[in-house]
């Protein structure tokens, strides 16, 4: 019998936030040489299993997503007019299993888990329009701004080509912010809520929200900020998190290489923003990191019969923020 065994990882006080009838086993574990602190192994991304991957992309408006390219690995597919792609018995790393996914428009987007061998991994990606959000002279600098409160302020003369030459035309801007109180957070959020430590440590993320940029230049060509400058982002808080947003939080960006947030300087809380200063371009996130812990667990109707891809969501209570699986 098959059920949905899967791996969460989250903070020691929480509860699960999902309407089942039946939980038949819960297990939590956690490294400790009996010092009191958990040991945290450095991240290995490099051990292999093999599993499979199945999926469902949809556009921001919920509508499947026809031939979008989908890779894992060395292994690629697109999309079917329902959306659903599949990899079947692929090498997936263990710690961190990814899914790419392109398509004219949007900005890519990836999901990240933790494999199982001989499991099927499922996800949902939900796509970000990426369109122009305004546009400056890089000669004199400019400020772009989106619904929601997010901003990019670019001093003068900060761009250059991706070859480093500076640019002096026009910049045009493609900005996307990311509500970490929105229910499709775990949808459309890079990656997962797991990044990796200056200290090359795995921790889990409680999120503030996310702002990802990228610059082109008149011709279509990409840009980047020149080396030495940096530029200026404004993350909105939501409301419901201002409370226990923290004077300053640990900045990360993803890392499309790794498919992994890693730590990056810290933003600093000013009034309802986060306010951060960045040296490149990708998606920025304002995060609390926490110790990670494994929960395993298997999900049951009041038939015995086990929920497949049913989505489990785990609450924070300190500031009530979520974690997916």
């Amino acid at each position: 019998m098959k059920a949905l065994n899967f791996l969460l990882r989250f903070k020691t006080v929480f509860f699960v936030s999902l309407a089942v009838t039946y939980l038949t086993s819960c297990q939590r574990e956690i490294d400790d040489p009996g010092g009191g602190t958990p040991v945290t192994p450095g991240v290995n991304d490099n051990e292999m299993v093999t599993g499979g991957v199945t999926g469902i992309v949809v556009d921001e408006n919920d509508r499947p997503v026809s031939g979008a390219m989908v890779v894992s690995g060395t292994n690629s597919t697109t999309t079917d007019r329902y959306g659903s792609f599949r990899f079947r018995n692929i090498n997936l790393s263990k710690a961190n299993g990814t899914v790419k996914v392109t398509y004219n428009g949007y900005f890519n987007a990836y999901r990240s888990f933790v494999s199982v061998a001989g499991r099927i991994n499922n996800v949902r990606i939900k796509l970000i329009p990426k369109t122009n959000s305004g546009s400056f002279s890089a000669a004199a600098g400019g400020t772009v701004s989106i619904t929601g409160g997010a901003k990019l302020v670019m001093p003068a003369n900060a761009v250059t080509d991706a070859g480093g030459a500076a640019y002096a035309g026009t910049v045009n801007v493609a900005m996307a912010w990311i509500d970490p109180s929105s229910p499709d957070l775990p949808n459309i959020l890079m990656g997962d809520l797991r990044g990796i430590t200056t200290n090359n440590q795995e921790r889990g993320l409680s999120t503030y929200g996310m702002i990802g940029v990228e610059l082109t230049g008149a011709g279509g060509q990409p840009l980047k900020v020149a080396a030495g400058k940096t530029a200026e982002l404004t993350f909105p808080i939501p409301a419901s998190l201002q409370g226990s947003a923290p004077a300053t939080i640990d900045l990360w960006h993803f890392d499309e290489v790794t498919a992994r947030w890693k730590q990056e300087g810290t933003a600093v809380k000013t009034g309802a923003n986060y306010i951060a200063q960045v040296s490149h371009f990708s998606f920025w996130n304002c995060d609390a990191p926490f110790p990670l812990v494994d929960l395993c667990m298997s999900f049951k109707d009041g038939n015995g019969q086990p929920l497949i891809n049913a989505q489990v969501r785990i609450k924070r209570t300190v500031n009530n923020t979520y974690g997916y699986g």
